[in-house]
């Protein structure tokens, strides 16, 4: 399987239009791998588990993931799942980066979304397996 057979897709966000390459599958392991060891111990504090429904405790888990992660780990995430994107056709560089992030974090968590979709899809099932592992007698994650 060639590179030039990987999935494109495109998405306007905050009004640009912002093209995901799909990552080659090696990378897409080892980027899953690297999420999971930084998201399944900080989901492990929760030794009731986690209901979205409530959001004193959705802040909790937001803030314990935040806690987790080093700006450079944030930087290597963001690193790896950016390499594939255009913007408006053109490599959406560092320097481009900051022009569409001033003033607008959204658009970053925005685009970081989507470009999950994109190279991980089946993250969040693989992540259940493995916190089915650490809570045996279940997990809640609301409705």
């Amino acid at each position: 399987m060639q590179n030039d057979s990987l999935k494109t897709e495109e998405k306007e966000i905050d009004g640009h239009l912002f093209a995901v390459k799909q990552l080659a599958g090696r990378k897409v392991v080892k980027l899953n791998n690297k999420l999971a060891r930084l998201i399944v111990p900080a989901l492990a504090k929760f030794d009731k588990g986690l209901d979205r429904t409530d959001t004193a405790q959705a802040a909790q888990a937001i803030q314990v993931l935040m806690d987790n992660l080093s700006e450079a780990e944030v930087e290597m995430i963001s690193t790896d799942l950016f390499a594939n994107v255009t913007l408006d056709g053109k490599p959406f560089d560092g320097k481009l980066q900051d022009i569409v992030f001033a003033g607008s974090a959204s658009t970053y968590y925005k685009l970081l979304y989507f470009c999950l979709e994109v190279n991980l899809r089946d993250f969040f099932s693989g992540l259940a397996a493995k916190l089915a592992a650490i809570f045996p007698k279940g997990l809640s994650l609301g409705a």
